[in-house]
C-alpha cells in the first residue's frame, strides 16, 4: 500500500507541474505582444495621394510641393503633434509643403500617452516624446525641374541580383525632352551590361523613390541607411525577367 501511495503522489506532482507550465509560458509570452510606450514615428512622402497606386516613401527629405504623412508606430494611444505653431491631436498627421518652404528643415514633435503595462515594463510611465526634422528640397518634381536639376535619385549605382553574385553598374537619368511627348520619363543605362539605354515614360517620383510603370515595371528606393532596392519586371526582353537588385549608390 505504501508503494501505491508513493507512486500516486509522484504522478500527481509530475503531471500537476506539467499542467501549470503552459500557464507560466502564457504569462511570459504575453509580454511579447506588449510594447513600451514610444513616440517613434516615420516621415513619409506621398505621390499620387488618394489615387490608385499611391506611392509612399519613408524619408528625411522631400520634394517641394508634396504631401507628407507623419505616422506613429504605437497604436491605440493619445497623440499630440507639434509642428510650427500647430498643436494637433490626431493619430496620423498629414501636411503639404510648398516651394515657399524649400531649403528649410522642418521640426516635428510627437507626444504619446498610453496606459502602461507595469508587469511587462516596470519603469514605463506611459509617456514618451520625440522630435524629428526633415528637409524640404529647393525644387519640386515637375518636368522643368527634371531638365535642370540633378536630383537625388539620379546617378550611378552598383547593384547585384539576389539570385546572382555578379554586380553591375547602372545609371539612372530622369529627363525632360521638349521634343518628345514622353518627356516625363527615365533613362536606365547599362541594365543589361551592354551599355544599353532603356527609355520609358510615366515615372512617379518621390525624393528617395521612383516607380516605373512601363517597360521596367517596378520601384527603385534609396533607404534611409543608404542601401538601395531596385525590384522590377523587365518587359524589354523576351521572356520578361524579374529582377531583385540590391546595392548602393556610387
Amino acid at each position: 500500500m505504501k508503494w501505491i501511495f508513493f507512486i500516486s503522489m509522484l504522478l500527481l506532482v509530475t503531471f500537476g507541474c506539467r499542467k501549470k507550465q503552459p500557464e507560466m509560458n502564457a504569462v511570459q509570452n504575453a509580454c511579447d505582444c506588449i510594447e513600451e510606450t514610444s513616440a517613434e514615428f516615420t516621415i513619409n512622402e506621398i505621390s499620387a495621394i488618394g489615387l490608385p497606386g499611391e506611392m509612399e516613401t519613408e524619408t528625411d527629405t522631400c520634394y517641394a510641393n508634396k504631401n507628407i504623412r507623419f505616422i506613429p508606430k504605437m497604436k491605440n494611444a493619445d497623440y499630440t503633434w507639434y509642428i510650427g505653431s500647430e498643436i494637433v491631436n490626431v493619430e496620423i498627421l498629414g501636411r503639404y509643403f510648398s516651394l515657399a518652404q524649400g531649403g528649410q528643415d522642418i521640426p516635428v514633435s510627437l507626444v504619446v500617452k498610453k496606459q502602461a503595462n507595469n508587469v511587462c515594463f516596470p519603469n514605463d510611465d506611459g509617456y514618451d516624446s520625440i522630435t524629428k526634422s526633415f528637409h524640404v528640397a529647393m525644387y519640386d518634381a515637375s518636368l522643368n525641374t527634371m531638365a535642370t536639376i540633378n536630383t537625388y535619385i539620379e546617378g550611378s549605382y552598383r547593384l547585384f541580383d539576389t539570385h546572382n553574385t555578379d554586380s553591375i553598374d547602372i545609371t539612372i537619368d530622369l529627363f525632360y525632352d521638349h521634343l518628345q511627348a514622353n518627356g516625363n520619363g527615365i533613362r536606365v543605362i547599362n541594365l543589361h551590361g551592354t551599355n544599353d539605354t532603356i527609355q520609358t515614360a510615366d515615372v512617379r517620383k518621390n525624393y528617395r523613390q521612383i516607380r516605373i510603370v512601363s517597360k521596367l515595371l517596378g520601384d527603385l528606393v534609396i533607404e534611409l541607411d543608404g542601401s538601395v532596392k531596385f525590384d522590377f519586371k523587365d518587359n524589354t526582353i523576351s521572356p520578361p525577367k524579374i529582377y531583385a537588385l540590391r546595392g548602393r549608390k556610387l
